[in-house]
């Protein structure tokens, strides 16, 4: 009996049905957010892309940097060391007995005592506790 009243009152109904002013502009509003749901995504994808580039030359730069620093270290080193050497032969000059040697002395090595002199036996500083 439901069957029967069922094909009596079809849920579809078929004719040839005009829009309305309202679903009219009710699509419209619908195709322009989807337009601009499209192109936000796709500015947003460019600004990933010029980021990801920008921050992968902003790392070379960094990384050049880096490096510059490190050899800048060395150098500065290498320009304290030379400068600590003119330091020194600056002061030798006022001081007399630090001056440069006039003659030199060579002495081979033949003639050399190869023994070390021995040293003095060392004293027993406390008596010696028996019982241990």
């Amino acid at each position: 009996m439901d069957r029967e009243a069922h094909h009596e009152h079809p849920l579809l109904i078929e004719g040839n049905f005009k829009p309305t002013r309202g679903i009219r502009v009710f699509r419209v509003f619908l195709l322009f957010l989807g337009a601009v749901l499209l192109l936000g995504v796709l500015a947003t994808w460019l600004m990933y892309g010029l980021v990801v580039h920008y921050e992968s030359g902003i790392n070379t730069v960094g990384e050049k940097t880096r490096l510059l620093n490190e050899e800048n270290k060395e150098l500065q080193v290498r320009a304290n060391r030379l400068q600590s050497y003119q330091n020194v032969e600056a002061a030798s000059v006022h001081v007399s007995f630090l001056k440069k040697p006039s003659d030199i002395i060579e002495i081979d090595a033949r003639y050399m005592e190869k023994r070390l002199p021995r040293l003095p036996e060392r004293k027993k500083t406390r008596p010696k506790i028996y019982g241990y």
